[in-house]
């Protein structure tokens, strides 16, 4: 009688084949289990920076919002930042949303350490744009009286 073999490991990547009465190999079977994390956010420390931060500053310190708000850290956690004071701000959770987003696509240094923002460059919309290049077209008045557009001389060499 034929006798089917045992189905690979399940940690992924690993081929080793499952040791009986086990899912995993032996390698996987006996490896400790992973260390398990404090949670950085159910700390006593935490806790107390995050109240004297409200209490401090009651209001969103990008839009002036004063209800569902939340402490975020200028330098974040995993670059090294603490809970100290100067570390900390309020922000709304929409504030602070879109500060997360901005640092999930790599732009930690939109914000600097020291807290302020870096300025960006104001785009035009799309209709003052048009207008612009209408302009540029049709010249500073209501259009050319020829309806053509304006000539451009001829670059001279000296």
């Amino acid at each position: 009688m034929a006798v089917a073999p045992r189905p690979f490991c399940l940690v992924t990547g690993c081929r080793g084949r499952s040791v009986p009465g086990s899912r995993k190999c032996g390698t996987h079977r006996t490896a400790p289990p992973a260390k398990a994390v404090e949670p950085v956010y159910h700390t006593a420390e935490w806790h107390r920076a995050r109240a004297r931060t409200l209490r401090d500053h009651p209001w969103c310190e990008w839009c002036n919002a004063t209800t569902q708000l939340s402490v975020d850290h200028i330098v974040p956690l995993s670059a090294g930042g603490g809970h100290e004071q100067a570390n900390l701000r309020v922000l709304c959770l929409s504030c602070h949303g879109k500060r997360s987003a901005e640092q999930a696509h790599g732009r930690r240094d939109w914000v600097r350490p020291d807290g302020t923002r870096e300025t960006r460059i104001e785009r035009p919309s799309i209709g003052r744009t048009m207008q612009n290049m209408q302009q540029q077209v049709e010249g500073p008045g209501r259009g050319s009286p020829s309806g053509t557009l304006p000539c451009i001389p001829a670059p001279t060499s000296e």
